[in-house]
């Protein structure tokens, strides 16, 4: 998640790129009109106190998540094995691609990339 007028929105969204690359499966929204920093703006920004309410639903549902796995294994199918525990290869090629999708001033647009 990250503001559309964030000075590190390119690096925010080559690294969501990067983490989809690498099989780990994840969500990324940008808010257009958002700056750097807006979780703390939520009571003055309308789109700001939005994307805090999103936040907190991808929070609510991984530990949902977490809490009814059976093992770690499935909770984190990711993280290094007890045969690496270095945490050298992690990940798979399997990545389906990613996708952005830019929300706000009532305008919705996605970005999709095969992996």
């Amino acid at each position: 998640m990250s503001g559309g007028m964030d000075l590190l929105l390119d690096d925010a969204v080559d690294f969501h790129i990067r983490l989809r690359r690498s099989g780990v499966p994840g969500r990324f929204k940008i808010f257009r009109t958002l700056p750097h920093g807006f979780f703390g703006l939520d009571q003055l920004l309308p789109e700001a106190h939005e994307a805090t309410k999103v936040a907190v639903s991808w929070i609510q549902s991984a530990l949902f998540r977490m809490r009814t796995s059976p093992t770690r294994e499935q909770q984190h199918p990711f993280s290094p094995s007890s045969e690496d525990a270095s945490g050298a290869n992690i990940g798979n090629s399997g990545s389906s691609g990613h996708k952005v999708s830019f929300e706000g001033d009532s305008k919705e647009a996605s970005k999709e990339e095969g992996g």
